[in-house]
C-alpha cells in the first residue's frame, strides 16, 4: 500500500496516482491506481495494487527512488518516495571439526565437519543448497552437498560434511575449501573457509552474541559489552561504560603450539592522546590507540606457550570526547590446541492434531536455524553457552525449553510436541451498503495432558516439556483468548473476547475486499487463518436526476439509493465542480448568467463519495435571464455551513425602494448591512 494524506482542509475527489522510477532492478507492470477520495486532514490508499518486478540480481539493501504523480479534480501534485529492496546474502561463518577426540584434523584422519553460515542479508533464500569444493592433494571430500531449506533472514545453519586426511598430510598444511551457496530465483554466492590439519586457528568474531565462545575475563571498574557495531558479521565487543581514572579490560589465556600471528581489528572513539585503548601479550603493552579511529586491522608476532591476550580501555583524570569507548572484532588467534567449543541439542518433534508438515517446523536458539527431516529427528549445532530453544510452526503451539546449557562436545536432548491451534471455520461476509458484517465458527478446544520430564546425557540435566501417555499427568486446558481480523491482509482489530464469532467493518469505501479471522491463543500462539470471505462494496449512487426551470430557479430532484444505510449527505454538481451537499433529495439553484449547465449528484458515506447519478442539461436564455430579476427573493446561502466565507444569493425587482438586507449573529445582533435602499 501507497498511503497518501491530505493535509489540507477540503476533500480531494476523484483522485488517482500513478508511479515511475528508472532504476534498473525493477520493472514497474502496473503503475496506475485510484484512490477515490481523500477527506480534508484524513487519509487514503490504493485502491488496486502496484506491481513491480525486482531483478534476480539486486543487491541486499538497494534502495529505489519513486516519482510519484497525482491527480484530483481539483488539483495534481508530484511526490516522491523510496523503498528498500532485500536479498539473501550467505556468507561463511565458522567451522568445527568433530573427530571424537581433540577437535583437529590430523593426518590420517576421517572427521565430520560442521561448516556454520549466515545469511546476512534482509531476504530469506527457499531451497538452499550448499555444496563444497577442493583440490588439495592431502583431503578427499567424503560429502559435497547439504540441503538446509528455507535459510531464513539473519539465520545461523550449520551443514555437515564429511572428510578425510591423507597420513602423509604434513603438519600445519592448509587446504582451502570453496563453498558454493544456491537457492531459488537464481540465487547464487561464493565463500570459502580453510582445514588446517595438524592444529587449529582460534577465531572469535563473537557472532554468539556473548562471551561464552573461549573462556574471556573481565577486570577493571566495568566488563566489556557485546556490541552491534561490528565489522564483519553482525556483533563485536566494546569497552564498558567508566569515568575518569578508571579502566575497563578484556582478557584470554590460550596454549599456542608454534610462533605466529594474532590479528584484530579495532575502533576508538576517545579523547586525543590521552583516553586509550591498549594491547598486551602477556602483560607487555604492544601498541595503544586514541582519538577517533575507524576500524582497522592490525597484526603482532605471538610466541609459542601459555599466552594471556589482554585488551584495556584506560582513561586519563579528565575529559571525555567522542563515544568514549573501543570496540574490537574478528580476532584470528595462532594456532592453538583443539579447544573444542561446539555443542548439540538433538531430539524429536511430533505434531499433535492438524496437517502440518513436520519439516517445516524451526528449531531455533539463538540466531541457529535448523529443521527436523521426515520422521522429525533433528539436531543443531551450537557454539557453548545458554540457549532458549525454540520450536514453531505456524498454526501450531510455539514450544520453548529455557535457559538450556550448552556445553562442548556434550548432547543435550530435547524433545518437542507442537500442538495443532484450531482456527475459526465457516467465516461469511454479508455487507449492507458500505457496512460489512463478519461471522464464524470456532470449535471447543481438547483438553491436553502434559507433564514435566528430567533428561540427563552424560552430566547434562534439564527440566523439559514432553508428552506423556502415562496416568498421573497434569491436565491442561490450552486457553482461546480471543480473535485477530484481517482485510486485505493486513490487521484491521483484535478481539479480546472469546465468545465473540462475529465483527462489524463498518464505512468502507467502494471496492473489493478480502477477509480472514485468526484465533488466539493465551494471548501469544496464533493459529492459521480461516477461510477466506470476499465481498465487494458498492455505494449505491442516488437516481433518476431530474431538472426544471421555474423562472430564475433551476430546481433538481432524484431518488435516494436503494440502499441508504451509511449514507449522509448528497453532493450537487454544477459543470464538474460541488456546489453544495444536502440532505433532502432536492436542490434549488439560482442566480445564473445566460449559458449551458449540466448538473449530477453523488452520495455521501461519511468520508467517501459514490457513482454519480445520470447526468442532466438545461440552456438559460435571454429570455430566462435571472440577471433582470422578475421579483424580490432571497435564496439563501452557500456553502452552510461555512469557514471562513459564504456567498449569499439574492434578487431585487427593479425599481423597488425601501429594501434592507441586514445579517445577523445567532445573538440577534446586527453584523452587516448588505442593502438598504
Amino acid at each position: 500500500d501507497v498511503l497518501l494524506n491530505n493535509l489540507g482542509e477540503n476533500p480531494a475527489t476523484g483522485v488517482s496516482a500513478t508511479i515511475n522510477s528508472d532504476d534498473v532492478y525493477i520493472t514497474i507492470n502496473q503503475a496506475t491506481s485510484t484512490y477515490n477520495n481523500v477527506p480534508g486532514g484524513g487519509s487514503a490508499s490504493n485502491q488496486t495494487d502496484y506491481e513491480i518486478t525486482v531483478s534476480e540480481d539486486c543487491p541486499d539493501g538497494h534502495v529505489v527512488s519513486f516519482e510519484m504523480n497525482i491527480t484530483s479534480n481539483e488539483n495534481s501534485w508530484v511526490l516522491y518516495f523510496t523503498i528498500e529492496l532485500n536479498a539473501p546474502n550467505i556468507n561463511f561463518s565458522s567451522l568445527y571439526v568433530d573427530d571424537g577426540d581433540d577437535g583437529i584434523l590430523d593426518p590420517g584422519e576421517t572427521a565430520d565437519i560442521y561448516v556454520s553460515f549466515q545469511n546476512e542479508g534482509g531476504s530469506d533464500a527457499n531451497n538452499t543448497i550448499g555444496e563444497i569444493s577442493e583440490s588439495d592433494p592431502y583431503v578427499t571430500l567424503n560429502s559435497t552437498t547439504y540441503n538446509f531449506g528455507t535459510f531464513n533472514s539473519g539465520s545461523i545453519m550449520t551443514a555437515v560434511y564429511n572428510v578425510s586426511v591423507t597420513g602423509t598430510a604434513p603438519i600445519g598444511h592448509v587446504a582451502e575449501v570453496s563453498a558454493e551457496i544456491n537457492a531459488d530465483l537464481n540465487y547464487i554466492n561464493f565463500t570459502e573457509f580453510v582445514l588446517q590439519i595438524g592444529f587449529a586457528y582460534t577465531n572469535e568474531g563473537f557472532e554468539s552474541g556473548d562471551f561464552e565462545n573461549l573462556e574471556w575475563e573481565m577486570s577493571g571498574s566495568a566488563d566489556w559489552v557485546i556490541s552491534t557495531d561490528a565489522i564483519e558479521g553482525m556483533y563485536c565487543a566494546k569497552s564498558g561504560t567508566i569515568s575518569h581514572n578508571q579502566n575497563s579490560d578484556l582478557s584470554v589465556t590460550l596454549d599456542i603450539i608454534e610462533n605466529g600471528e594474532i590479528s584484530f581489528y579495532r575502533k576508538v572513539s576517545s579523547e586525543s592522546n590521552y583516553d586509550y585503548l591498549e594491547f598486551y601479550i602477556n602483560g607487555v603493552l604492544q601498541n595503544e590507540w586514541a582519538g577517533i579511529i575507524g576500524w582497522g586491522q592490525v597484526i603482532f608476532p605471538v610466541q609459542q606457550g601459555t599466552v594471556t591476550f589482554r585488551w584495556s580501555y584506560d582513561k586519563d583524570g579528565s575529559v571525555s570526547t567522542g563515544s568514549d569507548c573501543a570496540w574490537i572484532d574478528d580476532i584470528i588467534f595462532p594456532a592453538g590446541g583443539g579447544s573444542a567449543n561446539m555443542g548439540f541439542v538433538e531430539g524429536n518433534v511430533t505434531l499433535d492434531g492438524g496437517t502440518g508438515n513436520i519439516e517445516d517446523v524451526n528449531i531455533t536458539a539463538g540466531s541457529n536455524l535448523t529443521y527436523p527431516d521426515l520422521n522429525g529427528d533433528y539436531i543443531l549445532p551450537l557454539p557453548a553457552g545458554t540457549y532458549d530453544v525454540i520450536a514453531s510452526l505456524d498454526g501450531y503451539e510455539t514450544a520453548t525449553e529455557n535457559n538450556v546449557q550448552i556445553t562442548p562436545n556434550q548432547t543435550v536432548t530435547i524433545n518437542f510436541v507442537l500442538t495443532y491451534l484450531q482456527a475459526p471455520e465457516n467465516l461469511v461476509a454479508s455487507v449492507i451498503s458500505n457496512d460489512v458484517t463478519l461471522e464464524w465458527d470456532i470449535t471447543t478446544l481438547r483438553t491436553i495432558a502434559t507433564s514435566k520430564g528430567k533428561l540427563n546425557m552424560g552430566n547434562v540435566s534439564l527440566e523439559n516439556r514432553v508428552e506423556l501417555e502415562e496416568s498421573n499427568s497434569a491436565q491442561t486446558t490450552r486457553s482461546l483468548t480471543g480473535f485477530r481480523v484481517y482485510r486485505n491482509n493486513h490487521q484491521i482489530t483484535q478481539i479480546h473476547d472469546p465468545s465473540q464469532t462475529s465483527y462489524n467493518d463498518d464505512g468502507l469505501d467502494s471496492g473489493d475486499y478480502s477477509y480472514y479471522v485468526t484465533a488466539m491463543y493465551d494471548d501469544n500462539n496464533e493459529s492459521l487463518p480461516s477461510n477466506t470471505a470476499e465481498i465487494t462494496v458498492v455505494l449505491d449512487p442516488p437516481t433518476n436526476l431530474t431538472v426544471e426551470l421555474i423562472e430564475p430557479y433551476i430546481i433538481l430532484n432524484w431518488d435516494a439509493p436503494s440502499a441508504e444505510r451509511s449514507l449522509t449527505d448528497y453532493r450537487v454538481y454544477r459543470n464538474g465542480s460541488p456546489i453544495a451537499d444536502v440532505t433532502e433529495t432536492t436542490y434549488t439553484d439560482g442566480d445564473l448568467p445566460i449559458g449551458i449547465y449540466t448538473y449530477f449528484v453523488t452520495g455521501l458515506y461519511g468520508e467517501y463519495e459514490s457513482a454519480a447519478t445520470n447526468e442532466v442539461t438545461i440552456e438559460l436564455t435571454e429570455a430566462d435571464d435571472p440577471l433582470i430579476p422578475s421579483h424580490t427573493a432571497l435564496t439563501g446561502n452557500y456553502p452552510n455551513p461555512f469557514n471562513p466565507e459564504t456567498v449569499i444569493s439574492f434578487s431585487i425587482l427593479e425599481g423597488l425602494v425601501n429594501t434592507n438586507i441586514s445579517i445577523y449573529n445567532v445573538k440577534g445582533q446586527m453584523v452587516r448591512t448588505l442593502i438598504n435602499t
